[in-house]
């Protein structure tokens, strides 16, 4: 159905600007179940095998929806695959769990599975931040995290980015040079 809808442009014609709009509003799926449905549709639109892995179970719709992204970015990266290729990586994937798959693909190519930086508000003061480090980064930063626990017995991570936040205001903000870190942390809620 879904396909029809997208391939003769019904959501336009029901007034909705796009797909996802269409599915959100008119057939009230959440978010994330409106993009699995759209990413799964226009996958088996190019691999139409997909629809019947989906139905008998083989592969789930998360899976379907994280492949047809994987292959998006892939693309972007300047990365085509034949269709061989697709039914190839689609065999991979049959039967596995969605984490599984995300750890087929990660092993195809790391960098289609990175995860773009996000921010996304929790409340009006704090909003998550979210992206991805390496190793040596990571190792970086609980170094620190150690270095800083007679602070702070938690060790978290906001902890140590407030704290280093501090640290290099402190060092580049003309306004803030020689103020204490108490004094720092204070004069920099923008």
């Amino acid at each position: 159905m879904l396909r029809e809808v997208e391939r003769r442009g019904l959501y336009a014609e029901m007034g909705y600007p796009s797909m996802y709009e269409y599915c959100r509003r008119e057939l009230l799926y959440s978010e994330g179940s409106a993009h699995r449905r759209i990413s799964a549709m226009r996958l088996s639109r190019d691999l139409p095998e997909v629809e019947e892995k989906l139905k008998d179970g083989s592969i789930s719709l998360s899976s379907a929806a994280t492949l047809n992204t994987f292959f998006r970015k892939e693309a972007g990266l300047q990365k085509v695959y034949s269709q061989d290729d697709k039914r190839a990586i689609l065999a991979m994937i049959d039967k596995k769990s969605h984490r599984e798959t995300e750890s087929v693909l990660a092993a195809i190519s790391p960098a289609a599975m990175i995860p773009p930086e996000s921010e996304r508000p929790i409340t009006q003061n704090e909003t998550e931040i979210r992206f991805v480090v390496g190793r040596d980064l990571l190792q970086k930063f609980e170094r620190l995290k150690s270095l800083l626990s007679h602070k702070n017995a938690e060790r978290g991570y906001a902890v140590l980015f407030e704290e280093m936040a501090n640290i290099v205001l402190k060092r580049l903000d003309p306004e803030l040079k020689g103020k204490s870190g108490n004094e720092v942390a204070k004069s920099t809620v923008l």
